[in-house]
């Protein structure tokens, strides 16, 4: 996996010249959907606990899952509050960490608006 990537802590990632936080938060929460489903599905609150969301406020999270279950990577489980489950094709990804570099592309294009 590319855990090396998403480092831990704050602070920005830096892949060559272009710094990449949402790609790696958007891997760290595959990366953990991955690792720990049978603790499974995630709420947000527990994501954003796991994933040090507090260098990627909450609505940053909830773009990132939303752009995740757009792909098809995770789904989302419905009840009281949304909670996430990643899906098969959501672990084919991670080890294609560039195609998370269009994903953070298009979800900074969206809140450019």
């Amino acid at each position: 996996m590319l855990a090396s990537y998403s480092g831990t802590g704050g602070g920005r990632k830096q892949v060559g010249r272009r710094y990449l936080p949402v790609e790696c938060t958007a891997l760290r929460l595959l990366e953990y959907m991955a690792g720990h489903g049978e603790k499974g599905p995630f709420s947000v609150y527990q994501l954003m606990k796991f994933s040090r969301g507090r260098w990627q406020r909450r609505d940053r999270i909830h773009a990132i899952l939303e752009e995740l279950v757009e792909k098809g990577w995770v789904g989302v489980v419905p009840g009281k509050t949304d909670r996430y489950r990643i899906t098969e094709e959501g672990e084919k990804v991670i080890p294609r960490f560039w195609d998370l570099i269009d994903l953070g592309d298009r979800i900074r294009e969206k809140r450019r608006g």
